[in-house]
């Protein structure tokens, strides 16, 4: 899903695969059951809340200028964790916050 300027939306969605490429604007995912994610947002906020079983997931984040809160935790500006095969979110973030909870 590309978007140059606004904010992407999804809620109560089942996600296989799918990748975000946003360039001005925010990625909203509100208790979506995601298996892999891959999400480039240039200028704005990636957050995911409602997901169950986030220690199951593959992870990768990094945010260049910005927050990173993955589970109740404040991170510095990457994080990885390693889950189970067929689970996994990707997110680098130029100028935002990523949130996933």
């Amino acid at each position: 899903i590309d978007c140059s300027a606004g904010d992407i939306e999804l809620e109560d969605t089942l996600i296989k695969k799918v990748e975000f490429d946003n360039s001005a604007g925010n990625v909203e995912l509100e208790k979506c059951q995601v298996q892999d994610l891959y999400a480039k947002v240039s200028a704005g906020d990636f957050e995911m809340t409602g997901t169950e079983d986030l220690a199951e997931y593959n992870v990768d984040l990094k945010a260049s200028a910005g927050d990173i809160r993955f589970g109740n935790n404040k991170l510095e500006d990457s994080f990885q964790q390693s889950g189970k095969d067929g689970l996994k979110i990707v997110v680098r973030s130029s100028a935002g916050d990523i949130t996933i909870q």
